[in-house]
């Protein structure tokens, strides 16, 4: 939003003030569901007691599924340095990040993450009374160019925008894992959840008595 620089400024957005063009972009994504007993892919949202919030946008077809996170449906919860808890965790731990550019705010990227290696930029725009996108994108120098090719690219809010987008996803995605950064420290992070996982099974095994 207009005169938002930094990181505090990003996360403390809410959804209820938020502009028609942004909720319009959501529901290009995919359907807007309750999270509480949702079946489908989670995303690693709590699906049982809302710690995480209520509501999400979940994409899903044969051999794909997405939920998005969403930081103005997540909820607000900031720790002692101000700095936005639950919000973060999720958002900072994504590979790509879209970032919704309102009319007459500065594109900065103040969200501080070693995971974030791709920022796909959307700003709304009206030609002749109907609204339009146009597409941007910022990724790290290792991570190599992918398509769809994008070159000041604007398309009307639809079908051809929402494929659009998911492919720069989803494409994106499978480009950044190429990143010899990024795989090093998700390869790294593996290696941590097998030890912790060892070290659980060692303390749950019963103990057999010579």
């Amino acid at each position: 939003r207009k005169g938002q620089t930094e990181e505090a400024h990003f996360f403390s957005n809410d959804h209820e003030s938020s502009s028609d063009a942004y909720k319009n972009f959501l529901s290009l994504l995919g359907q807007k569901v309750k999270l509480a007993g949702h079946k489908g892919y989670k995303g690693d949202f709590d699906i049982t007691t809302d710690t995480t919030g209520t509501h999400a946008y979940y994409y899903a077809e044969e051999s794909l599924e997405i939920m998005y996170h969403t930081s103005t449906l997540i909820p607000s919860l900031k720790d002692e340095g101000n700095q936005e808890i639950i919000r973060k965790r999720f958002v900072g731990n994504d590979i790509t990040c879209i970032v919704f550019q309102e009319p007459g705010s500065a594109l900065t990227f103040p969200i501080r993450s070693q995971f974030i290696h791709i920022y796909l930029v959307v700003s709304p725009i009206m030609i002749e009374d109907t609204l339009h996108y146009k597409f941007s994108l910022y990724r790290k120098d290792d991570v190599p160019a992918y398509p769809p090719e994008l070159r000041d690219t604007v398309i009307v809010h639809g079908e051809e925008a929402r494929k659009f987008v998911l492919a720069k996803v989803v494409n994106g995605h499978r480009a950044a894992l190429r990143s010899p950064k990024l795989s090093k420290i998700l390869t790294w992070m593996a290696r941590q959840y097998v030890f912790v996982d060892l070290i659980e099974q060692a303390r749950n095994t019963p103990r057999v008595k010579k």
